[in-house]
């Protein structure tokens, strides 16, 4: 059987026991609560730094979408660039087509006047 100082000793155990747990509880919990609130934190930095990524992004997007323009545009103009690449090479073409003819045109003439001189 106990006696009452063993029982009071015994329910001292307990109580020490149970305040080391409730020490330690409350402990873990602090912990606990700590690593929460970095983490709350942690969360709002990546929630700052997501709002600023998709403002960049967009802002991005739009200078893709003008540069885009600006590239459909130069390539409209190139093509037409092109087109008189083309005439100006026909023209070309049709200008020595014409010199020959001339060339030719002004040889038959003097053969023309050779014999119109040989015959006087």
């Amino acid at each position: 059987m106990l006696t009452c100082r063993g029982l009071a000793l015994q329910e001292e155990s307990k109580l020490k026991l149970a305040l080391r747990e409730l020490k330690a509880s409350r402990e873990f919990c602090a912990e606990l609560t700590s690593q929460r609130e970095d983490n709350e934190r942690e969360l709002l930095e990546v929630l700052e730094a997501n709002k600023k990524l998709k403002a960049e992004l967009s802002l991005i997007f739009q200078q893709n979408n003008t540069l885009q323009n600006e590239c459909d545009l130069l390539k409209s103009q190139l093509d037409e660039l092109d087109g008189f690449g083309l005439e100006y090479e026909s023209t070309m073409k049709r200008i020595s087509d014409l010199e020959t003819e001339l060339f030719e045109a002004n040889q038959h003439i003097i053969k023309l006047e050779e014999a119109s001189h040989q015959r006087q």
